[in-house]
């Protein structure tokens, strides 16, 4: 019977149909939360118990655990959308966990949605409405419609909550026509599986009462959701199997008589058609499974006929004292990372791949064949690699400093980074970037630069990290196409996030984004931003439009900058996120102006954001900002006498 149980849950991961979106949209909440100290007890705990439901996602769409004693327990849980695949619901926590410690850095407690799943962890049981998020589309419907459309929302609404309450999986969908109305309502409810049918309700209902009436919207609780479209955002697919809390809990009707020899036949028959389907899969599954093994083993061939990086698996054991919690520096979706020091005295930081982790074994392979060709001092060293069994090793170079975003944000240090630092991290990050674009002997798109993937050395100098969803384009190649997205939301572009094109651009994006980060020492789109009425990058452009633009500057530094160097640094990020990726400069003429040379830049146009706006209780309205383009006008940045750059605005390097 185990066997049976095991077989029905591989095939179910593979004959699930595949739902196509991904979870662009994310909304946090942890500002309400206490800080843990970085390398304590609580932070191993919750590094362990984010693996842990990471690893699950793939088999279960539902899990909830819990670690530790007293103080340093915590508890999490995940919860994937009712239509949503296997496949899916893995990517969309492992995006969360990793997007969790940007989001949300040091806090006791923290809870994440995404469009396709949530992933909250506390230090105390979760209520069922508290925290919250309560989101609007700013888009009214029309008055005379209004009447009309609260009559169906109300009505749709109300018969969703029993229904979703009643359903063993705790998740269902609403679909009603408006009246006197050619539009239809989509309405969606779902609760975690393990709540009773009367707490279920209870949680959907104070959900369905704060929904906002909107043109689309949605209440995010920690234990039930519920969301209204106008146009069909879910699948009609359910994979119910994947979403049962306990599949042993199945009610079995008692039958007798005739009634149960007619039972046994229809069972018998059921079993024989169950058995020659499950057969029959579980040879495609093989095939699959076999096809998949080969080219990952050919995959590794490649990798290690580069024999001279490889290292043995004995030695890299002993350098991290046989992967000590005490060596670790820590944890994401992909597995974990160890400090070590090897026999010569050198410092090295290695990798470890989870056995668990197939989209690691991926982007283990990207870094191993792309980042092994590049040499460049303000990139990550690769020293080498190790595969023995089922281990999969990258060796880096140790850098002592930590990442961008911890040096930014961590509130265990009490100086910031002043002001030549992080003008100088800014101009090493720039380098780094036009030596992928231009300089090396191949051309490299990032897809992920932002503040936790740029390490620090000793001197502050920057080096650009984990190269796992790079990729690599020929040298005249305008841009490439993908239909995966992946990548850290707040720092994709929407050409991107909408298309799925990429190119340089994309990587001049989120470069932007990252001096906003390094001026203002906030997190894009980070809830502990504190204004709460804009985001970082409405706030820089509003800034910018208004001659202020040095109020952006991180109030820390205490006036302790160069306003010359910040004003072209605001234009400059300004230019970088623009909408039209042609419209954005390449890196030459950013890593040329940054370095005091004559740059003329035109003026920017108003930045474009997707719509993330997020309510609190209470509020009844949308808060949108809009401002007014300015004309165009050239500006020039100049610390010397240098022939200005040409071409600053063609949409690929030559």
């Amino acid at each position: 019977m185990k066997i049976l149980i095991s077989i029905l849950s591989i095939l179910g991961f593979y004959v699930v149909k595949t739902n196509s979106s991904l979870a662009y949209t994310c909304f946090a909440n942890c500002t309400d939360s206490s800080i843990y100290s970085p390398n304590s007890t609580y932070q191993t705990n919750l590094d362990t118990l984010l693996s842990t439901l990471t690893k699950q996602a793939a088999s279960t769409g539902f899990y909830k655990s819990s670690i530790g004693q007293n103080v340093d327990q915590i508890h999490a849980h995940y919860l994937c959308r009712g239509d949503v695949s296997a496949s899916d619901c893995s990517s969309c926590v492992y995006q969360a966990s990793g997007t969790m410690s940007g989001e949300c850095p040091f806090k006791r407690s923290a809870i994440i949605w995404f469009d396709n799943c949530m992933l909250g962890y506390s230090n105390l049981p979760f209520s069922d409405n508290a925290p919250s998020r309560v989101i609007g589309n700013p888009k009214n419907v029309s008055s005379n419609e209004f009447v009309a459309f609260v009559k169906t929302l109300e009505n749709n609404t109300n018969k969703l909550a029993p229904q979703v309450a009643n359903n063993t999986i705790k998740y269902g969908t609403k679909e009603s026509d408006v009246t006197d109305s050619s539009d239809k309502l989509y309405s969606l409810g779902q609760c975690n599986p393990y709540l009773t049918e009367d707490d279920c309700d209870r949680c959907l209902k104070n959900a369905i009462a704060q929904l906002p009436k909107m043109y689309g919207a949605r209440v995010l609780q920690p234990s039930c959701n519920v969301r209204y479209e106008f146009n069909h955002f879910y699948s009609e697919a359910i994979n119910t199997a994947f979403f049962l809390p306990n599949s042993t809990n199945s009610i079995v009707p008692v039958t007798n008589g005739k009634q149960k020899r007619r039972s046994h036949a229809a069972v018998i028959a059921a079993v024989s058609i169950v058995v020659g389907v499950m057969l029959l899969l579980l040879c495609t599954y093989l095939c699959i499974y076999l096809q998949k093994r080969r080219k990952s083993r050919l995959g590794f061939e490649e990798i290690t006929a580069t024999e001279s990086l490889q290292f043995d698996f004995r030695t890299i054991r002993e350098a991290t004292n046989n992967f000590s919690n005490d060596n670790k520096l820590g944890q994401g979706g992909f597995g974990s990372v160890y400090k070590g020091r090897l026999d010569n005295g050198q410092e090295i930081a290695v990798k470890r791949l989870s056995i668990d982790s197939g989209q690691g074994v991926e982007e283990f392979k990207t870094e191993v064949l792309l980042v092994a060709k590049l040499q460049h001092k303000n990139l990550v060293r690769l020293l080498g690699f190790c595969i023995h069994s089922n281990e999969k090793l990258l060796i880096y170079e140790l850098l002592p400093n930590s990442s961008l975003d911890k040096v930014l944000l961590d509130p265990s240090k009490p100086t910031p980074l002043g002001w030549e630092e992080r003008y100088m991290i800014l101009a090493g990050v720039a380098r780094g970037l036009l030596y992928l674009h231009e300089d090396s002997r191949l051309k490299i798109i990032h897809r992920d630069l932002k503040s936790s993937n740029i390490l620090l050395d000793q001197s502050m100098n920057p080096k650009i990290a984990d190269f796992g969803l790079a990729r690599l384009v020929g040298t005249d190649q305008v841009q490439a196409v993908t239909s995966k997205i992946m990548g850290t939301y707040g720092y994709m572009p929407p050409e991107y996030t909408r298309t799925g094109r990429f190119s340089v651009k994309t990587d001049v994006y989120s470069f932007g984004i990252i001096i906003l980060e390094v001026l203002s020492g906030h997190k894009c789109n980070s809830t502990l931003f504190p204004y709460e009425e804009e985001s970082l990058v409405q706030r820089a452009w509003r800034l910018w439009t208004e001659g202020t633009g040095t109020d952006l500057v991180d109030d820390r530094l205490d006036g302790s900058f160069s306003s010359e160097e910040v004003t072209r640094c605001i234009h400059i990020s300004l230019l970088c996120i623009q909408e039209e990726a042609n419209k954005r400069p390449t890196m030459a003429p950013i890593v040329s102006a940054l370095n005091g040379h004559l740059v003329e830049f035109p003026e920017p146009e108003p930045p474009q954001e997707p719509v993330r706006t997020v309510y609190s209780s209470g509020q009844s309205s949308a808060v949108t900002t809009t401002a007014e383009s300015n004309q165009s006008r050239g500006r020039e940045y100049s610390s010397h006498d240098t022939k200005n750059m040409d071409d600053i605005t063609e949409l690929y390097p030559r």
